[in-house]
């Protein structure tokens, strides 16, 4: 995890330019995961989260981004994404799109039903 401060350098030192603390700011609420009541000092995103979608945004195959963000979440490196791992990713893609304003009421209910199969 990274603070503001951090991400503010991961921004600088990735993407080579120095962006207005503005956007920064708004950069970094649209990652986060905490609850909005929570200290300003502790607030924290995931580099993981970050890191795969500016990689996605770059050019290259897509086979190669789908790899790559695959390996970011596959915390336990054993080459499965499990039902904590495919959580998380949904709930990250929730949270953009809320914070986007995208509407997201009809993918709420379909999200844990993703999950579940029938054998």
């Amino acid at each position: 995890c990274i603070n503001e401060e951090g991400f503010r350098e991961f921004l600088k030192t990735y993407l080579e330019v120095d962006f207005p603390s503005d956007l920064c700011q708004r950069l970094f609420r649209s990652f986060q995961n905490s609850e909005p009541t929570q200290e300003d000092s502790t607030k924290e995103v995931f580099l993981k989260d970050v890191s795969c979608y500016f990689s996605l945004l770059e050019d290259g195959q897509p086979r190669d981004k789908l790899e790559f963000a695959f390996r970011l979440y596959d915390r336990d490196g054993n080459g499965v994404l499990d039902s904590s791992e495919v959580d998380r990713i949904i709930a990250q893609m929730m949270h953009a799109a809320e914070y986007l304003d995208w509407d997201v009421s009809e993918l709420k209910p379909v999200s844990p039903r993703t999950l579940c199969f029938n054998m």
